[in-house]
């Protein structure tokens, strides 16, 4: 008998039959025992299959990380100049199109990129303007937005792109790729890892600009890492803050006002 060989844990179900068949003087033919053996192993099967399963989704656990920035970081300084030059385009002009692209660096600032305007704007007072109304108004951080040297490479656009853009059924200039997702982890529909990071960078901002922390400089990092349990946030695994600050302020004071005024705000 191999099936009752090789499941020798069953023997006990098979022995069980027999004695049932028996007292109930019902057919007592292999046939029939092994008919109703092989349904209960089945049975057993289906059910470790389906508890290593439940298992399986019980432990699966992920940390999923997210960033946000403040305003003095050197890529979102990029954006809000490229924005406010796309801005002071559109207000005179909204026909306007605008392609710009920002570099900075503690030694000058590159603007390049293709515009079709009937109007033309002063894009070097707009970029100081920017840069200093972030907060880089002084020779002490390095970058200063009154002295900063700024390059501008802005040409006339594209033919073949202004073809594509300039009719009624009008085409896409430019293309590319991104992801996102709706979800009820937050009241905001957005995921916590990036909720938390961008409520971090708020409030550092905020502890800057209102002088709660008068030695912060502009640039900020948040991070914050959650941990994932069957896709459910259980809690955050950790949180890592990085603030420009002056020179003179000792790690442990940073550390002390930063769980203050920030994490625990």
């Amino acid at each position: 008998m191999p099936i009752i060989q090789q499941m020798p844990i069953k023997e006990n179900i098979l022995l069980s039959y027999i004695n049932d068949f028996k007292n109930q003087e019902k057919d007592l033919s292999l046939t029939n025992l092994l008919f109703f053996y092989k349904i209960e192993v089945q049975k057993s099967f289906l059910f470790i299959e389906n508890n290593l399963k439940f298992v399986a989704r019980k432990i699966m656990k992920k940390l999923f990380t997210s960033e946000s920035v403040t305003s003095g970081h050197p890529d979102k300084i990029c954006d809000q100049i490229s924005d406010a030059i796309l801005d002071a385009y559109l207000s005179q002009d909204k026909n306007a199109k605008v392609a710009c692209e920002v570099r900075v660096h503690k030694n000058g600032v590159l603007i390049m990129g293709e515009v079709t305007s009937q109007n033309l704007v002063d894009i070097e007072s707009i970029a100081r303007e920017k840069i200093i109304e972030i907060g880089y108004d002084n020779d002490s951080l390095e970058f200063n937005g009154e002295k900063v040297p700024i390059t501008i490479h802005m040409n006339t656009q594209s033919p073949d792109i202004a073809l594509g853009v300039e009719k009624e059924d009008m085409g896409a200039g430019d293309q590319g790729m991104v992801f996102g997702y709706a979800t009820n982890e937050t009241d905001k529909y957005l995921p916590m890892p990036i909720y938390y990071a961008h409520a971090l960078a708020k409030q550092l901002e905020l502890a800057r600009k209102k002088k709660i922390l008068p030695y912060l400089r502009p640039d900020g990092k948040t991070q914050v890492t959650v941990e994932y349990e069957n896709g459910i946030p259980k809690r955050i695994d950790s949180i890592v803050i990085a603030a420009q600050h002056n020179p003179d302020i000792s790690l442990e004071k940073l550390k002390e006002d930063i769980k203050r005024e920030v994490i625990f705000k």
